[in-house]
């Protein structure tokens, strides 16, 4: 069973790997509206990498709790959160 930590390390790294993806991508076309698609995606995985990376701070200060419980407590809150687009 992997711990909470890496499953987020996991999905940091997917982030980071989408990021750079998009942003190479914006150098090998010309289109204006494909670079800026291309960057906005890009930024969305920047935020995406940075949503996880504060859920990984919060599973932290829970070391008690097994690792289904603390991701299905997250996955509902991250569902119902105002604060998420």
């Amino acid at each position: 069973m992997f711990s909470a930590a890496e499953v987020f390390d996991v999905a940091i790294r997917i982030e980071e790997n989408g990021e750079r993806f998009y942003r190479d991508a914006i150098a090998s076309v010309s289109d204006l509206s494909l670079k800026e698609l291309l960057r906005w995606n890009a930024d969305e995985e920047l935020q995406h990498r940075e949503h996880f990376i504060r859920m990984k701070k919060k599973v932290r200060l829970v070391q008690n709790a097994d690792l289904a419980d603390q991701m299905g407590g997250f996955i509902l809150q991250n569902a119902v959160s105002a604060d998420q687009v």
